[in-house]
């Protein structure tokens, strides 16, 4: 995968289909036995992909480092990993939110 997103900003189906779009586009008119047409394609599809789906990547770092590494999230700084019944409490405060 090109942009291999975290499960917590839930565009999993969402982007897939923009690159079914996009990956469609950047292949289109291409000769298929023109290998380095397809590569050359290929890498406008990643590059175009990777660019519009950084914040993505990025919010589902920050996410994943709020909600498994609380301490971590909290301190700025590498705690041990959470026990399962800490991380239980933290999304219990989280779901506690108004």
């Amino acid at each position: 995968s090109g942009h291999p997103l975290l499960p917590f900003t839930s565009q999993g189906v969402a982007t897939a289909l923009e690159d079914a779009l996009q990956l469609a586009a950047a292949l289109e008119g291409v000769d298929p036995g023109d290998s380095s047409a397809v590569r050359a394609g290929l890498a406008r599809f990643s590059s175009s992909r990777m660019a519009a789906l950084a914040h993505l990547l990025r919010e589902g770092r920050e996410m994943r480092r709020e909600f498994l590494e609380p301490a971590h999230a909290a301190h700025g700084s590498r705690a041990s990993a959470p026990s399962s019944q800490a991380l239980g409490q933290v999304l219990v405060q989280q779901l506690q939110k108004p």
